[in-house]
Protein backbone atom coordinates (compact mmCIF):
# COMPACT_ATOMS: atom_id res chain seq x y z
CA UNK A 1 0.00 0.00 0.00
CA UNK A 2 2.82 2.41 0.93
CA UNK A 3 4.54 1.68 -2.36
CA UNK A 4 1.34 2.47 -4.29
CA UNK A 5 0.90 5.75 -2.40
CA UNK A 6 4.46 6.78 -3.17
CA UNK A 7 3.85 6.12 -6.88
CA UNK A 8 0.67 8.22 -6.81
CA UNK A 9 2.50 11.05 -5.05
CA UNK A 10 5.35 10.94 -7.61
CA UNK A 11 2.83 10.88 -10.46
CA UNK A 12 1.07 13.90 -8.96
CA UNK A 13 4.37 15.77 -8.78
CA UNK A 14 5.12 14.94 -12.42
CA UNK A 15 1.68 16.20 -13.51
CA UNK A 16 2.10 19.41 -11.51
CA UNK A 17 5.53 20.06 -13.02
CA UNK A 18 4.14 19.43 -16.52
CA UNK A 19 1.23 21.80 -15.89
CA UNK A 20 3.52 24.55 -14.60
CA UNK A 21 5.85 24.07 -17.57
CA UNK A 22 2.98 24.38 -20.07
CA UNK A 23 1.74 27.48 -18.28
CA UNK A 24 5.18 29.05 -18.39
CA UNK A 25 5.56 28.24 -22.10
CA UNK A 26 2.15 29.76 -22.84
CA UNK A 27 2.80 32.93 -20.85
CA UNK A 28 6.24 33.22 -22.40
CA UNK A 29 4.71 32.98 -25.87
CA UNK A 30 2.14 35.65 -25.07
CA UNK A 31 4.82 38.03 -23.85
CA UNK A 32 7.38 37.14 -26.53
CA UNK A 33 5.82 39.47 -29.10
CA UNK A 34 6.37 42.67 -27.12
CA UNK A 35 9.47 41.61 -25.21
CA UNK A 36 11.14 39.99 -28.20
CA UNK A 37 10.56 42.97 -30.46
CA UNK A 38 11.80 45.36 -27.79
CA UNK A 39 14.92 43.28 -27.28
CA UNK A 40 15.57 43.06 -31.00
CA UNK A 41 15.00 46.70 -31.85
CA UNK A 42 16.17 48.35 -28.65
CA UNK A 43 18.99 46.43 -26.92
CA UNK A 44 19.59 47.86 -23.42
CA UNK A 45 23.00 49.33 -24.24
CA UNK A 46 22.40 50.22 -27.87
CA UNK A 47 22.37 53.79 -29.10
CA UNK A 48 19.63 55.15 -31.32
CA UNK A 49 15.83 55.34 -31.21
CA UNK A 50 14.09 53.60 -28.34
CA UNK A 51 10.56 52.62 -27.43
CA UNK A 52 10.05 55.80 -25.35
CA UNK A 53 10.93 57.88 -28.41
CA UNK A 54 8.37 56.00 -30.45
CA UNK A 55 5.88 56.79 -27.67
CA UNK A 56 6.72 60.49 -27.98
CA UNK A 57 5.94 60.56 -31.71
CA UNK A 58 2.53 61.91 -32.56
CA UNK A 59 -0.17 59.41 -31.64
CA UNK A 60 -1.95 60.50 -34.80
CA UNK A 61 0.62 58.44 -36.70
CA UNK A 62 -0.19 55.23 -34.81
CA UNK A 63 -2.20 52.53 -36.60
CA UNK A 64 -5.61 51.39 -35.35
CA UNK A 65 -5.13 47.83 -36.69
CA UNK A 66 -2.00 45.76 -36.82
CA UNK A 67 -0.92 42.20 -37.56
CA UNK A 68 2.39 40.42 -37.06
CA UNK A 69 2.80 37.35 -39.28
CA UNK A 70 5.49 34.67 -39.28
CA UNK A 71 5.79 32.41 -42.34
CA UNK A 72 8.05 29.36 -42.11
CA UNK A 73 7.63 28.37 -45.75
CA UNK A 74 4.65 26.10 -45.16
CA UNK A 75 2.51 27.57 -42.40
CA UNK A 76 1.43 31.03 -41.27
CA UNK A 77 1.33 32.16 -37.65
CA UNK A 78 -0.48 35.52 -37.38
CA UNK A 79 -1.30 37.76 -34.43
CA UNK A 80 -3.85 40.46 -35.29
CA UNK A 81 -5.32 43.30 -33.25
CA UNK A 82 -8.23 45.59 -34.11
CA UNK A 83 -10.92 47.52 -32.23
CA UNK A 84 -8.49 47.53 -29.31
CA UNK A 85 -6.36 50.67 -29.26
CA UNK A 86 -4.32 49.71 -26.20
CA UNK A 87 -3.53 46.28 -27.66
CA UNK A 88 -2.58 47.81 -31.01
CA UNK A 89 -0.30 50.36 -29.39
CA UNK A 90 1.43 47.59 -27.43
CA UNK A 91 2.29 45.86 -30.71
CA UNK A 92 3.16 49.07 -32.53
CA UNK A 93 5.54 50.76 -30.11
CA UNK A 94 8.37 48.22 -30.48
CA UNK A 95 7.71 47.89 -34.22
CA UNK A 96 7.67 51.64 -34.86
CA UNK A 97 11.45 51.81 -35.31
CA UNK A 98 11.41 49.28 -38.15
CA UNK A 99 8.66 51.21 -39.93
CA UNK A 100 10.45 54.52 -39.33
CA UNK A 101 13.71 53.15 -40.72
CA UNK A 102 11.94 51.57 -43.70
CA UNK A 103 10.27 54.86 -44.63
CA UNK A 104 13.52 56.76 -44.16
CA UNK A 105 15.39 54.46 -46.54
CA UNK A 106 12.63 53.56 -49.01
CA UNK A 107 13.78 53.12 -52.58
CA UNK A 108 11.90 53.90 -55.82
CA UNK A 109 8.34 52.63 -56.13
CA UNK A 110 7.80 49.55 -58.29
CA UNK A 111 4.31 48.48 -59.39
CA UNK A 112 3.18 45.06 -58.15
CA UNK A 113 0.18 42.91 -58.96
CA UNK A 114 -2.81 42.03 -56.78
CA UNK A 115 -1.52 38.46 -56.74
CA UNK A 116 1.85 39.52 -55.35
CA UNK A 117 0.15 41.77 -52.78
CA UNK A 118 -1.87 38.84 -51.47
CA UNK A 119 1.15 36.55 -51.50
CA UNK A 120 2.95 39.11 -49.33
CA UNK A 121 0.04 39.20 -46.87
CA UNK A 122 -0.50 35.44 -46.81
CA UNK A 123 2.92 33.91 -47.49
CA UNK A 124 5.63 36.07 -45.93
CA UNK A 125 6.83 37.20 -42.53
CA UNK A 126 5.51 40.71 -42.25
CA UNK A 127 4.26 43.62 -40.16
CA UNK A 128 0.87 44.95 -41.28
CA UNK A 129 -0.30 48.47 -40.36
CA UNK A 130 -3.75 50.00 -40.95
CA UNK A 131 -4.07 53.73 -40.19
CA UNK A 132 -7.81 53.98 -40.94
CA UNK A 133 -7.39 57.26 -42.82
CA UNK A 134 -5.36 58.21 -45.89
CA UNK A 135 -1.88 59.44 -44.92
CA UNK A 136 0.69 60.76 -47.40
CA UNK A 137 3.92 58.79 -46.98
CA UNK A 138 5.90 62.01 -46.53
CA UNK A 139 3.57 63.06 -43.68
CA UNK A 140 3.73 59.65 -42.01
CA UNK A 141 7.53 59.66 -42.12
CA UNK A 142 7.58 63.16 -40.63
CA UNK A 143 5.25 62.24 -37.79
CA UNK A 144 7.21 59.10 -36.95
CA UNK A 145 10.70 60.56 -37.12
CA UNK A 146 10.33 64.34 -36.98
CA UNK A 147 11.99 64.62 -40.40
CA UNK A 148 10.03 64.61 -43.62
CA UNK A 149 11.12 62.16 -46.31
CA UNK A 150 10.09 63.09 -49.83
CA UNK A 151 7.99 60.09 -50.81
CA UNK A 152 5.12 60.11 -53.27
CA UNK A 153 2.04 58.13 -52.40
CA UNK A 154 -0.89 58.23 -50.01
CA UNK A 155 -1.68 55.10 -48.02
CA UNK A 156 -4.07 53.64 -45.53
CA UNK A 157 -2.46 50.19 -45.21
CA UNK A 158 1.25 49.41 -45.21
CA UNK A 159 2.96 46.03 -45.13
CA UNK A 160 6.64 45.75 -44.22
CA UNK A 161 7.56 42.29 -45.48
CA UNK A 162 10.54 39.97 -45.81
CA UNK A 163 10.43 38.65 -49.36
CA UNK A 164 13.11 37.30 -51.68
CA UNK A 165 15.81 37.84 -49.05
CA UNK A 166 15.00 41.55 -48.78
CA UNK A 167 12.72 43.81 -46.75
CA UNK A 168 10.25 45.99 -48.62
CA UNK A 169 7.26 48.25 -48.03
CA UNK A 170 4.09 47.27 -49.89
CA UNK A 171 1.05 49.53 -50.17
CA UNK A 172 -1.89 50.62 -52.26
CA UNK A 173 -1.65 54.26 -53.34
CA UNK A 174 -5.05 55.77 -52.52
CA UNK A 175 -4.59 58.46 -55.18
CA UNK A 176 -3.80 56.19 -58.13
CA UNK A 177 -5.37 52.95 -56.88
CA UNK A 178 -2.22 51.06 -57.86
CA UNK A 179 -0.20 48.63 -55.73
CA UNK A 180 3.49 49.36 -55.16
CA UNK A 181 6.59 48.12 -53.39
CA UNK A 182 9.63 50.05 -52.18
CA UNK A 183 12.76 48.30 -50.98
CA UNK A 184 13.67 49.22 -47.38
CA UNK A 185 17.39 49.77 -47.76
CA UNK A 186 18.45 49.75 -44.08
CA UNK A 187 16.02 47.10 -42.82
CA UNK A 188 17.09 43.51 -43.42
CA UNK A 189 14.92 40.48 -44.04
CA UNK A 190 16.59 38.85 -41.02
CA UNK A 191 15.41 41.70 -38.78
CA UNK A 192 11.85 41.24 -39.98
CA UNK A 193 11.98 37.47 -39.62
CA UNK A 194 13.26 37.82 -36.07
CA UNK A 195 10.59 40.42 -35.23
CA UNK A 196 7.79 38.27 -36.63
CA UNK A 197 9.07 35.10 -34.92
CA UNK A 198 7.29 36.03 -31.70
CA UNK A 199 3.82 36.20 -33.29
CA UNK A 200 1.27 34.35 -31.14
CA UNK A 201 -1.36 32.97 -33.52
CA UNK A 202 -4.83 34.22 -32.54
CA UNK A 203 -6.71 33.15 -35.68
CA UNK A 204 -6.58 36.48 -37.52
CA UNK A 205 -7.26 36.12 -41.26
CA UNK A 206 -7.82 38.32 -44.27
CA UNK A 207 -11.08 37.99 -46.15
CA UNK A 208 -9.38 36.73 -49.33
CA UNK A 209 -8.11 33.73 -47.35
CA UNK A 210 -11.61 32.51 -46.38
CA UNK A 211 -14.30 31.57 -48.92
CA UNK A 212 -17.09 32.48 -46.49
CA UNK A 213 -16.03 36.14 -46.75
CA UNK A 214 -16.02 36.26 -50.54
CA UNK A 215 -18.48 39.18 -50.52
CA UNK A 216 -15.99 41.40 -48.70
CA UNK A 217 -13.01 43.43 -49.80
CA UNK A 218 -10.23 40.84 -49.69
CA UNK A 219 -8.00 43.05 -47.51
CA UNK A 220 -10.50 43.14 -44.63
CA UNK A 221 -8.91 41.66 -41.49
CA UNK A 222 -11.14 39.38 -39.41
CA UNK A 223 -10.60 37.94 -35.94
CA UNK A 224 -12.41 34.83 -34.64
CA UNK A 225 -13.73 36.66 -31.57
CA UNK A 226 -16.92 38.64 -32.10
CA UNK A 227 -16.18 42.28 -31.16
CA UNK A 228 -18.05 43.89 -28.29
CA UNK A 229 -17.57 47.64 -28.80
CA UNK A 230 -17.97 50.02 -25.88
CA UNK A 231 -20.89 52.42 -25.59
CA UNK A 232 -19.79 56.03 -25.03
CA UNK A 233 -21.60 59.00 -23.59
CA UNK A 234 -21.38 61.88 -26.07
CA UNK A 235 -21.73 65.58 -25.32
CA UNK A 236 -20.99 69.05 -26.62
CA UNK A 237 -18.09 70.17 -24.37
CA UNK A 238 -19.13 73.82 -24.73
CA UNK A 239 -22.76 73.31 -23.74
CA UNK A 240 -23.85 76.26 -21.59
CA UNK A 241 -20.52 78.07 -22.03
CA UNK A 242 -20.22 81.73 -22.95
CA UNK A 243 -23.95 82.39 -23.26
CA UNK A 244 -23.62 85.87 -21.75
CA UNK A 245 -20.70 86.94 -23.92
CA UNK A 246 -18.14 85.67 -21.44
CA UNK A 247 -14.80 84.17 -22.40
CA UNK A 248 -14.50 82.14 -19.19
CA UNK A 249 -14.63 78.38 -18.60
CA UNK A 250 -14.10 75.99 -21.48
CA UNK A 251 -14.99 78.70 -23.97
CA UNK A 252 -12.06 80.71 -22.65
CA UNK A 253 -9.78 77.66 -22.90
CA UNK A 254 -10.87 77.09 -26.48
CA UNK A 255 -10.30 80.71 -27.51
CA UNK A 256 -6.88 80.65 -25.86
CA UNK A 257 -6.03 77.44 -27.73
CA UNK A 258 -7.14 79.14 -30.95
CA UNK A 259 -4.98 82.22 -30.21
CA UNK A 260 -7.90 84.62 -29.76
CA UNK A 261 -7.05 87.25 -27.10
CA UNK A 262 -9.24 88.19 -24.13
CA UNK A 263 -10.03 91.59 -25.65
CA UNK A 264 -11.60 89.98 -28.74
CA UNK A 265 -14.90 91.51 -29.78
CA UNK A 266 -17.65 89.00 -28.92
CA UNK A 267 -21.38 89.19 -29.50
CA UNK A 268 -24.36 86.85 -29.82
CA UNK A 269 -25.36 85.70 -33.27
CA UNK A 270 -28.50 83.90 -34.46
CA UNK A 271 -27.25 80.50 -33.25
CA UNK A 272 -24.31 81.09 -30.99
CA UNK A 273 -21.37 83.42 -30.48
CA UNK A 274 -19.35 85.49 -32.94
CA UNK A 275 -15.79 86.46 -31.97
CA UNK A 276 -13.71 88.90 -34.00
CA UNK A 277 -10.04 89.69 -33.67
CA UNK A 278 -8.12 91.46 -36.39
CA UNK A 279 -9.25 90.10 -39.74
CA UNK A 280 -10.23 86.72 -38.31
CA UNK A 281 -13.79 85.72 -37.44
CA UNK A 282 -14.68 82.80 -35.21
CA UNK A 283 -18.22 81.50 -34.89
CA UNK A 284 -19.16 79.14 -32.07
CA UNK A 285 -22.56 77.55 -32.68
CA UNK A 286 -24.81 76.16 -29.97
CA UNK A 287 -24.41 72.57 -31.23
CA UNK A 288 -20.63 72.61 -30.74
CA UNK A 289 -19.59 73.48 -34.31
CA UNK A 290 -16.85 76.12 -34.55
CA UNK A 291 -15.87 77.86 -37.79
CA UNK A 292 -13.04 80.26 -38.61
CA UNK A 293 -12.43 82.38 -41.67
CA UNK A 294 -9.92 85.03 -42.67
CA UNK A 295 -8.87 86.66 -45.90
CA UNK A 296 -5.64 85.17 -47.19
CA UNK A 297 -2.71 87.48 -46.52
CA UNK A 298 -4.57 89.68 -44.02
CA UNK A 299 -3.98 87.54 -40.93
CA UNK A 300 -0.86 85.99 -39.42
CA UNK A 301 -2.68 84.04 -36.69
CA UNK A 302 -2.19 80.58 -38.22
CA UNK A 303 0.96 80.81 -40.32
CA UNK A 304 2.51 77.47 -41.29
CA UNK A 305 6.13 77.40 -39.99
CA UNK A 306 8.39 76.94 -43.01
CA UNK A 307 11.64 78.15 -44.55
CA UNK A 308 9.81 78.83 -47.80
CA UNK A 309 6.73 77.41 -49.43
CA UNK A 310 5.25 74.97 -46.90
CA UNK A 311 5.68 71.29 -47.70
CA UNK A 312 2.88 68.77 -47.37
CA UNK A 313 4.23 67.63 -44.01
CA UNK A 314 4.59 71.19 -42.68
CA UNK A 315 0.99 71.96 -43.64
CA UNK A 316 -0.30 68.73 -42.08
CA UNK A 317 1.68 69.28 -38.89
CA UNK A 318 0.40 72.85 -38.45
CA UNK A 319 -3.18 71.61 -38.82
CA UNK A 320 -2.53 68.68 -36.46
CA UNK A 321 -1.23 70.94 -33.72
CA UNK A 322 -4.25 73.24 -34.00
CA UNK A 323 -6.66 70.30 -34.10
CA UNK A 324 -5.06 68.70 -31.03
CA UNK A 325 -5.15 71.97 -29.05
CA UNK A 326 -8.80 72.60 -29.85
CA UNK A 327 -10.81 69.46 -30.69
CA UNK A 328 -8.39 66.91 -29.23
CA UNK A 329 -8.10 68.63 -25.85
CA UNK A 330 -11.88 68.49 -25.36
CA UNK A 331 -12.52 65.03 -26.87
CA UNK A 332 -12.32 62.95 -23.68
CA UNK A 333 -11.83 59.26 -24.54
CA UNK A 334 -11.44 59.93 -28.29
CA UNK A 335 -8.23 60.61 -30.15
CA UNK A 336 -7.75 62.19 -33.55
CA UNK A 337 -6.58 60.52 -36.75
CA UNK A 338 -5.88 61.93 -40.21
CA UNK A 339 -8.85 61.11 -42.42
CA UNK A 340 -7.63 62.73 -45.61
CA UNK A 341 -5.28 65.33 -47.05
CA UNK A 342 -6.22 66.63 -50.47
CA UNK A 343 -4.33 69.11 -52.62
CA UNK A 344 -6.35 72.12 -53.79
CA UNK A 345 -5.67 74.88 -56.30
CA UNK A 346 -4.11 77.07 -53.60
CA UNK A 347 -2.83 74.58 -51.04
CA UNK A 348 -4.37 71.69 -49.09
CA UNK A 349 -7.54 70.59 -47.37
CA UNK A 350 -6.74 68.55 -44.26
CA UNK A 351 -9.43 66.53 -42.43
CA UNK A 352 -9.17 64.80 -39.05
CA UNK A 353 -11.63 62.38 -37.48
CA UNK A 354 -12.40 61.09 -34.01
CA UNK A 355 -11.40 57.54 -33.14
CA UNK A 356 -12.76 55.54 -30.18
CA UNK A 357 -10.79 52.42 -29.22
CA UNK A 358 -9.55 51.96 -32.77
CA UNK A 359 -12.98 52.61 -34.31
CA UNK A 360 -13.86 55.63 -36.44
CA UNK A 361 -16.61 58.04 -35.43
CA UNK A 362 -18.98 59.49 -38.01
CA UNK A 363 -19.98 62.92 -36.63
CA UNK A 364 -23.16 64.14 -38.31
CA UNK A 365 -23.30 64.12 -42.09
CA UNK A 366 -19.82 65.57 -42.62
CA UNK A 367 -18.18 62.87 -40.50
CA UNK A 368 -14.99 64.72 -39.55
CA UNK A 369 -13.88 66.22 -36.24
CA UNK A 370 -11.87 69.04 -37.84
CA UNK A 371 -11.36 70.29 -41.39
CA UNK A 372 -8.74 72.87 -42.39
CA UNK A 373 -7.95 74.84 -45.53
CA UNK A 374 -4.31 75.85 -46.00
CA UNK A 375 -3.63 78.57 -48.57
CA UNK A 376 -0.60 80.75 -49.23
CA UNK A 377 1.33 79.44 -46.23
CA UNK A 378 -1.43 79.92 -43.64
CA UNK A 379 -4.62 78.30 -42.37
CA UNK A 380 -7.38 80.53 -43.72
CA UNK A 381 -10.45 78.47 -42.82
CA UNK A 382 -11.43 75.64 -40.53
CA UNK A 383 -14.46 73.88 -39.09
CA UNK A 384 -14.45 71.98 -35.81
CA UNK A 385 -17.18 69.64 -34.63
CA UNK A 386 -16.45 69.58 -30.91
CA UNK A 387 -17.52 66.43 -29.07
CA UNK A 388 -16.53 64.85 -25.77
CA UNK A 389 -16.78 61.07 -25.25
CA UNK A 390 -16.86 59.15 -21.96
CA UNK A 391 -16.81 55.36 -21.54
CA UNK A 392 -20.10 54.19 -19.98
CA UNK A 393 -18.64 50.73 -19.20
CA UNK A 394 -21.46 49.22 -21.25
CA UNK A 395 -20.97 47.14 -24.41
CA UNK A 396 -22.84 47.05 -27.70
CA UNK A 397 -24.10 43.79 -29.21
CA UNK A 398 -23.30 43.47 -32.91
CA UNK A 399 -23.84 40.72 -35.44
CA UNK A 400 -21.07 38.16 -36.01
CA UNK A 401 -18.95 39.30 -38.95
CA UNK A 402 -20.09 36.43 -41.17
CA UNK A 403 -23.74 37.51 -40.79
CA UNK A 404 -22.89 41.19 -41.15
CA UNK A 405 -20.99 40.38 -44.35
CA UNK A 406 -24.08 38.60 -45.73
CA UNK A 407 -26.08 41.77 -45.01
CA UNK A 408 -23.92 43.66 -47.51
CA UNK A 409 -25.50 41.90 -50.50
CA UNK A 410 -28.95 43.54 -50.27
CA UNK A 411 -27.20 46.86 -49.54
CA UNK A 412 -25.32 46.49 -52.86
CA UNK A 413 -21.99 46.61 -51.01
CA UNK A 414 -20.45 43.46 -52.51
CA UNK A 415 -16.69 43.74 -52.60
CA UNK A 416 -16.75 46.45 -49.93
CA UNK A 417 -14.97 46.55 -46.64
CA UNK A 418 -16.75 45.62 -43.42
CA UNK A 419 -15.76 47.66 -40.38
CA UNK A 420 -17.14 48.91 -37.11
CA UNK A 421 -18.08 52.57 -36.85
CA UNK A 422 -19.71 54.90 -34.36
CA UNK A 423 -22.52 57.22 -35.41
CA UNK A 424 -22.71 60.46 -33.46
CA UNK A 425 -25.81 62.38 -34.48
CA UNK A 426 -25.70 64.82 -31.58
CA UNK A 427 -27.42 62.57 -29.04
CA UNK A 428 -26.29 61.60 -25.56
CA UNK A 429 -24.66 58.30 -26.53
CA UNK A 430 -22.61 56.86 -29.38
CA UNK A 431 -22.89 53.15 -30.16
CA UNK A 432 -21.00 51.14 -32.77
CA UNK A 433 -22.37 49.00 -35.57
CA UNK A 434 -21.11 47.36 -38.75
CA UNK A 435 -20.67 49.65 -41.73
CA UNK A 436 -19.54 49.57 -45.34
CA UNK A 437 -18.11 52.63 -47.12
CA UNK A 438 -20.11 53.78 -50.10
CA UNK A 439 -18.23 53.82 -53.37
CA UNK A 440 -16.87 57.28 -54.07
CA UNK A 441 -18.46 58.79 -50.94
CA UNK A 442 -17.33 59.50 -47.39
CA UNK A 443 -20.62 58.40 -45.84
CA UNK A 444 -21.09 54.96 -44.33
CA UNK A 445 -23.97 52.57 -44.79
CA UNK A 446 -24.97 50.52 -41.80
CA UNK A 447 -24.76 46.79 -42.45
CA UNK A 448 -26.37 45.51 -39.28
CA UNK A 449 -26.23 45.61 -35.52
Amino acid sequence: MDKRKRRLIELGKDLLIAALTCSAVYLGGVNLMAAGLNGLLHPPDAAGPSAPQAQESSAIAWPVRMAVSYWNGDNMRRQGVQYDQAGCEQLFQPAASLLREALGSAGPAQAVSQREWRQVLGQSSNLYFDFLGDIPLSVLSGWLSGEEVQLEGTVRRLVLAARGGQAALYYRDRETGGLYARRAEVVSADQLEAAALGAVDNGAVFAFEQEQYALLDGDTMILPQQPQPRVYAAANPLAGEGEEGSLGGRMGELLSALSFPENSYIYSGTDGQVIRSGSGTLRVYSGGTVTYSAVQGESSRYLVPSQGTPTRFEAAEACRQLAERAAGALAGAARLYLREMEQTAGGWRVDFGYCLDGTQVQVGEAGYAASFLVEGGEITQFTLQLRCYTDTERRSIVLPERLAAAALEPLDRQGGELLLAYWDTGGETASAGWAAPRTGEEALAEAGR
